[in-house]
């Protein structure tokens, strides 16, 4: 198995839940080297492809984004087409070549958020740039692949001391262990998906030999402001510094504000059980407090 971007919040949780198994398992990093990661640039679209012979992977998994976010994609497009679109266009060309299977990680923002909740069988209909790209990549993996799993996920969140990009949890963490306020959204909707479930969600379908689009999300459907409530009361933090923000920003860049992800498919295919939003939370707690650094 080989992990495209192996140092981020999923491919790092993907790095060791397979070095905990008997599976080989090699990972990729961009700018920032750790546990003995192989460099690769996805913006160098003419290395992919011999890179990727190198290792001859059976599966790949892309857990790649392009740093910086959804507003970043929409002001640097062509880096972000590179990134999302063009790269994936050359690891599908290796995996039809050598038979590998490819995981892509895709995203609710193929949604416009206006007719949630949405199963695998709903018309896409991106707000941004990052949606496009990302829808963009699905349908030429589904159009040319037959051994794939795309798997749309949204609200990630895991203890990750070390991040440079902070998941919404990590953030929110962080100005909480400072006493500072929290900016904490009622009006934006989703579903809280502990990255350890995603994981190994994620590994129960491969197990399994599934292929295909999957909804891959945590059991509950909530606003933010509601989602650090838990938090704070699970972690004993200050509810008081939680700043409730109500009305919706003047957006620079549009993005849906109700991303309900059914994931009933899943589920059916596996067997596996996601945490509700309670359990993932206390789970982030535990590691929380276990953290010794």
């Amino acid at each position: 198995h080989l992990i495209i971007g192996a140092n981020g919040l999923v491919g790092g949780h993907f790095l060791s839940f397979l070095q905990s198994t008997d599976i080989d398992v090699e990972g990729t990093y961009f700018s920032r080297q750790r546990n003995k990661l192989n460099f690769l640039n996805l913006l160098d679209l003419e290395s992919i492809y011999s890179f990727l012979e190198k290792f001859k992977p059976d599966v790949i998994i892309i857990c790649s984004n392009f740093p910086g976010g959804v507003d970043k994609c929409e002001s640097e497009k062509e880096k972000s087409k590179k990134l999302h679109y063009d790269s994936t266009v050359e690891i599908v060309k290796f995996c039809k070549d050598f038979s590998s299977k490819l995981v892509y990680i895709s995203t609710d923002y193929v949604f416009d958020g206006l007719n949630s909740p949405y199963s695998e069988e709903d018309s896409p209909n991106p707000l941004n740039y990052y949606g496009e790209m990302k829808l963009k990549s699905e349908k030429i993996i589904a159009q040319e692949l037959e051994k794939y799993l795309i798997i749309r996920t949204t609200n990630v969140f895991g203890w990750d001391p070390k991040t440079v990009t902070p998941n919404f949890m990590m953030s929110a963490y962080f100005k909480l262990i400072n006493e500072e306020s929290v900016p904490s959204p009622s009006f934006l909707f989703g579903n809280p998906t502990y990255v350890t479930d995603l994981v190994s969600g994620i590994c129960s379908l491969l197990e399994k030999k599934k292929n295909g689009l999957y909804h891959l999300v945590g059991d509950s459907y909530l606003n933010r402001f509601e989602w650090l409530n838990i938090f704070c009361d699970i972690a004993e933090f200050d509810n008081s510094l939680l700043e409730k923000i109500e009305t919706p920003p003047d957006f620079k860049v549009k993005r849906p504000l109700n991303s309900n992800l059914l994931n009933h498919k899943f589920c059916e295919a596996t067997n596996f059980k996601m945490n509700d939003v309670f359990s993932a939370t206390k789970l982030f707690v535990n590691e929380m407090k276990n953290h010794k650094d």
